[in-house]
């Protein structure tokens, strides 16, 4: 569905998951835009953020250096552009994209604290699908 970029996420989501039910798939699927980005889980918790990446003077360092180069402003808890923010955060600590890091990244950060709509409603299907 590219070149949506006008229409709510939520719209989009309603509207995929029509056409999957009029497919067949009925209760068997369910649609998750992301928006902004995937990263934006990343920084709901900037401390283990930090000291995953090593960043001098920990989360308030980098928080700093985000606002430095335009990625927050004061007062915010995440980037507007998260993906964006943790690529040059990585470029600036000279570290790699890897998967070694995400899963680092993914066993220190805590989800239940991310205030993200898209991200709350893909843990709701996984864990609807998955119960613990």
């Amino acid at each position: 569905m590219r070149g949506h970029d006008e229409k709510p996420r939520t719209a989009l989501e309603s509207e995929v998951e029509s056409r999957l039910a009029i497919n067949g798939w009925n209760d068997r699927a369910r649609v998750v835009v992301i928006d902004p980005e995937l990263e934006s889980w990343v920084w709901d918790s900037s401390y283990q953020v930090s000291e995953i990446l090593g960043w001098p003077d920990g989360a308030d360092g980098l928080k700093r250096w985000m606002a430095e180069r335009g990625f927050m402003k004061a007062g915010e808890s995440k980037p507007a552009r998260p993906k964006e923010a943790f690529d040059e955060a990585l470029r600036h600590r000279r570290m790699a994209h890897s998967s070694a890091l995400f899963s680092d990244l993914a066993r220190a950060v805590k989800f239940r604290a991310c205030t993200d709509a898209a991200f709350q409603r893909f843990v709701s299907t996984l864990q609807s699908w998955f119960p613990a």
